[in-house]
């Protein structure tokens, strides 16, 4: 469970067939040494997670524990060597010498076949693709809690039915907001608007913190 949690949080988006996504971090630094980090993210897709997860878990000593406290938990250098008794100067010297370690193996988690490479592409392309659709569905409901701060929510963003929002339209409501002022039965003596469609704005309005007028 606590492995499925880490993966959560980094990727926001994950794949089944990548068990870690950390190790994808950590290629990208370790390639960084060789190359301009632009180009090593653009070649994030060469890294076979498996593969330098085992050579991470290789390492000596507690040299995992600490790359994970880097790239997996995301500590700082004072944090790592808070944790480790070492100085500052030390953690970032010996991350950088494990990371120089680990690009010289590259050959063992680094992908060759022209197969295993694009379908690393398009495993990464699908990771990308969930977490901007992720972020496009956090951002609009940010937007409609600011609205909602603001008392101007629109009825079309509250994803009603295209029925209810034509019938709202026509009735001049404009934001869900000025729903509050008509009784379950008003909206329901107008022309179209049956139970239905009034449980549904209902429903969205709750969703709001808001309610029709009572009877």
């Amino acid at each position: 469970m606590e492995k499925k949690n880490n993966v959560r949080r980094w990727s926001k988006a994950t794949v089944d067939d990548i068990p870690d996504i950390y190790p994808y971090n950590v290629a990208v630094e370790a390639m960084s040494e060789q190359m301009s980090p632009e180009d090593a993210r653009k070649n994030v897709y060469l890294v076979y997670a498996p593969g330098l997860l085992k050579c991470i878990e290789d390492l000596p000593g507690n040299k995992a524990g600490i790359v994970r406290m880097r790239f997996e938990e995301r500590l700082a250098y004072r944090e790592i060597a808070e944790k480790t008794g070492r100085t500052h100067q030390a953690v970032h010297t010996l991350i950088r010498r494990i990371l120089e370690m680990l690009y010289s193996r590259r050959e063992r988690w680094m992908l060759c076949s022209g197969q295993e490479i694009a379908d690393a592409k398009e495993k990464v392309r699908i990771m990308s693709d969930r977490v901007a659709r992720i972020k496009a569905d956090a951002e609009k409901q940010a937007g409609i809690l600011q609205r909602r701060n603001s008392g101007t929510v629109p009825v079309s963003d509250r994803w009603l039915s295209k029925r209810a929002r034509v019938r709202l339209e026509k009735l001049g409501v404009r934001n869900m907001q000025q729903l509050q002022k008509y009784t379950r039965q008003e909206l329901m003596s107008v022309r179209g608007i049956g139970e239905g469609t009034v449980n549904e704005i209902e429903s969205s309005l709750n969703d709001l913190g808001l309610k029709l007028k009572e009877e």
